[in-house]
């Protein structure tokens, strides 16, 4: 509930960072590969933060921190959102546990 009224650009940049954590696990020293339709989030993951943002700033910060944890070397690339179908709609869809 309390992620219900941040900016869509905080929300993407947390998902790239959870869904690292979530798909790195068991990789170490390795080079990974994120393709995001959000250009605010690919620029805060590429120049590894920002000043404008606060809060981008932070979670960016967390990013490379988990990074160089684990030896990660990531890329951050754009892929539009009409090429992006399957996981914009899971993005929208609502599940029976939802209100």
């Amino acid at each position: 509930m309390e992620e219900r009224s941040l900016h869509i650009n905080v929300l993407e940049l947390k998902a790239a960072l959870f869904s690292l954590k979530m798909f790195s696990k068991d990789l170490c020293n390795a080079r990974v590969l994120l393709r995001l339709d959000n250009t605010t989030a690919i620029a805060y993951i590429s120049r590894m933060g920002g000043v404008q943002f606060p809060l981008l700033n932070a979670i960016a910060f967390e990013f490379w921190q988990y990074c160089e944890s684990k030896s990660l070397m990531v890329f951050a690339s754009y892929v539009h959102s009409a090429d992006n179908v399957v996981a914009d709609g899971e993005s929208r869809t609502q599940g029976e546990e939802t209100e």
